[in-house]
């Protein structure tokens, strides 16, 4: 997300998004920051996050009052604040390609099951059916 000028990634979460963001940002060197809703998030998610660094902001309420401001706070390009949360249209184009990484990684031979663990797996799903190669 250099390339948008963003230096910190951030989402919101109940502990999934949360993870994969930190890891993420750490390998691309970058500040990963998590919003999270008060008591709304599990230890051991929470832990993952912050074995990676991330910056983990507590604010009063739920996922979506979470959200609401991590997005409000995105909109300034002062803050140097990229969202990665599924209204990131880079992360819904990601996870289009899962399949066909999927295919290439085993010399374009389907396999016979594909388990995917994760969270927001809704919008993973289709996808995986019906790749688009657009």
């Amino acid at each position: 997300m250099r390339n948008g000028g963003a230096q910190k990634v951030a989402c919101a979460s109940t502990g999934n998004t949360s993870a994969s963001l930190a890891m993420f940002a750490a390998f691309a060197e970058m500040q990963g920051v998590v919003f999270i809703g008060s008591g709304k998030i599990s230890v051991g998610k929470l832990s993952q996050a912050l074995d990676y660094g991330a910056l983990t902001l507590q604010i009063q309420g739920d996922f979506d009052d979470c959200l609401r401001r991590v997005r409000q706070i995105a909109l300034d390009p002062k803050n140097g604040l990229y969202l990665m949360n599924s209204v990131n249209p880079f992360r819904l184009e990601g996870q289009k390609s899962i399949m066909y990484r999927i295919l290439e990684a085993r010399d374009w031979q389907s396999p016979d099951w594909i388990i995917v663990p994760g969270g927001k797996i809704s919008g993973t799903a289709p996808p995986l059916a019906r790749p688009s190669w657009s």
